[in-house]
């Protein structure tokens, strides 16, 4: 699991440590704090160490996709720019210098924990992280021929786009997977109204008295049927990091309830998650389904004006979220509406 992101002059962030929860991790924070570039770069780091080489710095502008891997730098950054990753609780951490990177592949990795240890990488690569990222655009629906496109064209899509559809169609476990994620499977199944089949690289909803193909299902239903599919064939499993960039996403609010419960399942079943979010509804979902022993983590990033950067408060109590645009919108929205009532009563 990753337990602590270091960036330094990366994308939006001059400096940011960011420890993370080993149960959910949510983000939360204005359009342009670097939400989603985090999600990529833990998604990054799993990668790498399912990766046979040492590449990170190859394997960051396929998840980027900016038009130069120089692009990455923080603008206007005259300092040395760099990412590190270390594993929750294990001794193993590894560091990136992106400065230069039009030079990508003459750029190599130096361990953090030992000034002289060449094998960082390596043993990074040994303790392996299985993680899934799921974007904000459903792709089941374009799965058919996407993969083959991908091989062969340059086109304008991030890596995480092929890679959510090549885990989708894995094939099941055999005998079910394990009982543990059982139950998650039938939340799911009673939420969709049926399983999920694959043919040919489409999927369609498979009911009591129907058949569905995904592109005539509702887009919020689809996100249902890909968590099924990913615990289904074990993507999803014990040990396992989740990305989820914008859960909240053309699903109904009404289903919040069930995606914040089988997240929070998925959690105690020792999966760790990663969040990006602006729905009130989900943080207060979590706020009010959350059990003491779970370990839930808010991520705050702000625009700070004095230092003009983006800076991180972190907290793991609700209430304690600051600063939290989230919530103060609705309490304005609610001041608002109440102040019209007033107004017109009086």
């Amino acid at each position: 699991m990753i337990g602590t992101l270091k960036l330094r002059d990366f994308t939006a962030f001059e400096k940011l440590d960011l420890g993370c929860s080993p149960g959910i991790n949510i983000l939360v924070g204005e359009n342009g704090t670097g939400k989603t570039h985090i999600l990529k770069l833990v998604y990054a780091a799993c990668e790498l160490s399912n990766s046979e080489d040492d590449n990170f710095l190859g394997l960051l502008p396929s998840i980027f996709k900016p038009n130069r891997a120089s692009g990455l730098i923080r603008k206007g950054s005259k300092k040395n720019s760099s990412v590190a990753f270390y594993e929750s609780d294990k001794n193993i951490g590894v560091e990136y210098s992106l400065t230069g990177m039009g030079g990508v592949e003459g750029d190599k990795p130096t361990a953090l924990f030992t000034t002289a240890d060449s094998s960082a990488v390596e043993r990074w690569q040994k303790n392996k992280q299985r993680a899934v990222y799921i974007p904000v655009k459903e792709m089941l629906s374009n799965a058919p021929g996407f993969r083959s496109l991908y091989s062969a064209r340059e086109i304008a899509f991030e890596k995480v786009y092929a890679d959510i559809i090549d885990k989708a169609l894995l094939p099941p476990l055999k005998n079910g997977g394990t009982a543990d994620f059982s139950s998650i499977l039938e939340m799911l199944q009673k939420a969709l109204g049926g399983e999920i089949g694959q043919s040919d690289e489409n999927f369609y909803l498979d009911g009591p008295e129907y058949k569905l193909e995904f592109m005539l299902l509702a887009e919020g239903l689809r996100k249902l049927g890909l968590l099924w599919l990913l615990v289904r064939n074990g993507s999803l499993a014990r040990g396992s990091v989740l990305c989820w960039d914008e859960p909240e996403a053309n699903l109904n609010p009404r289903l919040m309830k069930t995606v914040v419960e089988i997240l929070l399942r998925l959690q105690r079943l020792g999966v760790q998650i990663f969040l990006a979010t602006h729905s009130y509804v989900l943080l207060k979902e979590f706020d009010l389904q959350s059990q003491s022993s779970d370990k839930i983590r808010f991520h705050a990033l702000y625009h700070d004006a004095k230092s003009r950067s983006v800076q991180v408060d972190s907290t793991d109590d609700y209430l304690q979220i600051n600063p939290n645009a989230i919530a103060d919108t609705f309490a304005d929205l609610y001041d608002r509406d109440l102040n019209r009532a007033l107004g017109e009563t009086t």
